[in-house]
């Protein structure tokens, strides 16, 4: 199926959309940060994995069925601000932003350290500089952005897939059978060794790797295929992302212990030293080095259009909103790479306080905003929008019961992390990001209360609000 006409002109086309969602999702968190969830859950975190691909699911499903309902074109955020009002929009739009704009500051340090061992140039420099080679690629054209995202991520994904075949051939054919198994499935104390209390306490960490679906509709509004197959992306893109991480962590929860995984150190690399893969660190570093290329590039193409989005909207300077060719916000570009930057400079001459506070003033932002995105559509459903009923998603059919199971789950995983003492200063500063995002959002309608024939309400709600 080619499409309509309007897409085959479109910068972005199909098989670039979905890529452009998981190249955000599959980061080196995916190959290296899984390790610390079996560490911490044992094999029982596949049923954390299993859980986070459902609500990302029933989330995705809502935002599907708001892309129907809501003809404006735009991010997520944009739906988010038809539901709850221009408050709605504001607040996401900046957890959002401020979250991945300390993603692009941390992976352009992850990448500056690799490319330290083979450039003899300093982290501080290298880390600027790989920031700025992909801003300019982006600044450039949308279509060179959407190819260099689907090579990269076509190449984490044949890399998933070769593993997965690797690992699957190697627990067929080794006699006697991989010590994992017995370790880790051998019974039901050896699958939770902490209990299933901790599957609830690796939610959190699990869905911080996950994130990134939502890319998915900045990218489809640009590629000119219409809002349902937005829908289609939107209900797909978690399934997908969970059939990734189940069907990569079995086979090495079947080749390796539980107990010798830990924070740090990738999970994929020990199962390839353990295979005999030749070559198994060179190939794991390569890997993960485009793990990191492909999330910068879908993060300073998600922040560059969020922040246009938001500076049409008055909620950013409006000079942020001006674009190249009518599609590229280079100005927006610009600011997020700065701010990339400087994110990636605080690490380094301040990494155990102030760079440390941004990680953990991000580390749970992305959780309220997808509270905030079923509330938006709670409110659509409640308020009786006819288009939003006629969907016919999960959300819509099983409404209000799904948009409490949600919420709960949510809230649950906000409160798993309360009861971790290693999450829980994390928590504390997320809150204080969406306290100061709130008095933000009061101290501009504030200052527009006082312009001659502006409303005074400080905070509405209406879904006809878009200021």
């Amino acid at each position: 199926m080619t499409g309509t006409p309007m897409a085959a002109a479109a910068p972005i086309r199909r098989r670039h959309v979905a890529m452009i969602a998981l190249g955000g999702m599959l980061g080196a968190g995916f190959f290296v940060g899984s390790g610390s969830v079996v560490a911490a859950a044992g094999p029982a975190s596949l049923l954390s994995v299993l859980a986070t691909a459902l609500l990302l699911m029933a989330v995705m499903d809502m935002l599907g069925d708001m892309v129907i309902a809501d003809p404006c074109d735009g991010s997520f955020v944009a739906h988010v601000r038809h539901g709850l009002g221009a408050w709605g929009g504001f607040v996401a739009g900046w957890l959002y932003l401020f979250f991945w704009v300390v993603v692009i500051g941390s992976e352009a340090i992850a990448g500056a350290i690799m490319l330290h061992d083979v450039l003899p140039l300093p982290v501080g420099l290298l880390a600027p500089l790989l920031v700025l080679a992909l801003a300019m690629l982006n600044g450039m054209s949308v279509r060179i952005f959407a190819e260099l995202e689907f090579v990269l991520c076509a190449v984490k994904i044949a890399s998933i897939v070769l593993f997965v075949i690797l690992a699957v051939l190697y627990c067929l054919r080794a006699h006697p059978s991989p010590p994992g198994i017995a370790a880790n499935f051998g019974s039901w104390a050896r699958f939770a060794p902490h209990g299933y209390g901790v599957v609830a306490g690796a939610l959190p960490t699990v869905m911080f790797t996950m994130m990134g679906a939502e890319m998915v509709l900045v990218a489809a509004a640009e590629s000119g295929d219409g809002k349902f197959f937005a829908r289609r992306l939107t209900r797909s893109v978690g399934l997908r992302m969970g059939g990734f991480y189940l069907l990569s962590a079995v086979p090495i929860l079947a080749i390796l212990p539980w107990r010798e995984m830990a924070a740090g150190r990738s999970p994929f690399l020990q199962a390839m030293v353990v295979i005999g893969v030749p070559g198994a660190t060179t190939i794991m570093t390569a890997i993960v080095f485009v793990a990191i290329l492909s999330c910068l590039n879908s993060a300073l193409y998600v922040t560059s259009r969020l922040l246009a989005e938001l500076a049409d909207h008055g909620d950013a300077p409006a000079i942020l909103s001006r674009r190249v060719r009518r599609t590229i916000p280079v100005r927006a570009i610009a600011a997020c790479a700065a701010a990339g930057c400087a994110v990636a400079a605080l690490s380094l001459i301040s990494p155990d306080r102030v760079f440390a506070f941004l990680l953990s003033a991000s580390g749970s932002v992305i959780l309220f905003v997808y509270v905030m995105v079923v509330m938006a559509h709670w409110t659509m459903w409640k308020t009786g929008n006819r288009v939003l009923a006629a969907a016919g998603g999960m959300g819509v059919r099983c409404a209000p019961f799904s948009h409490a199971v949600v919420i709960v789950a949510l809230l649950g995983a906000l409160a798993a992390m309360l009861g971790d003492d290693l999450q829980r200063p994390t928590l504390f500063a997320s809150l204080g990001t969406l306290a100061a995002c709130l008095g933000c959002y009061g101290i501009r309608r504030y200052r527009q209360a006082r312009r001659p024939g502006h409303p005074p309400s400080p905070f509405p709600t209406a879904q006809g609000d878009r200021s």
